[in-house]
């Protein structure tokens, strides 16, 4: 669940990548670094972060040059890989 909103069944992938915790998980991933606030947010905030971080890995390992620049303008490419993330195993669901 992320900000309240389930992953599967009623979450679009926009929806759910809309949320500032994946959008900074994804980033940090891609910088090497660990949010310095991460263990002081709530669990669903952890959780979405940690799905953002796992999203950054797949792109990385299917070799998907992604640039995400802005939270609320989302690379059509991404969605993709979100989907193939899950597919493949690499993302918690």
């Amino acid at each position: 669940m992320t900000n309240g909103i389930a992953l599967s069944g009623s979450c679009s992938r926009r929806q759910f990548l809309l949320n500032e915790p994946v959008f900074r998980g994804f980033h940090d991933f891609e910088d090497g670094v660990w949010g310095l606030d991460y263990e002081t947010k709530p669990a669903y905030w952890q959780l979405s972060y940690e799905w953002g971080r796992q999203v950054a890995l797949h792109c990385k390992q299917e070799g998907l040059g992604i640039s995400w620049k802005e939270r609320t303008k989302i690379p059509r490419a991404l969605g993709a890989a979100l989907w193939g993330a899950m597919a493949s195993g690499t993302f918690m669901q």
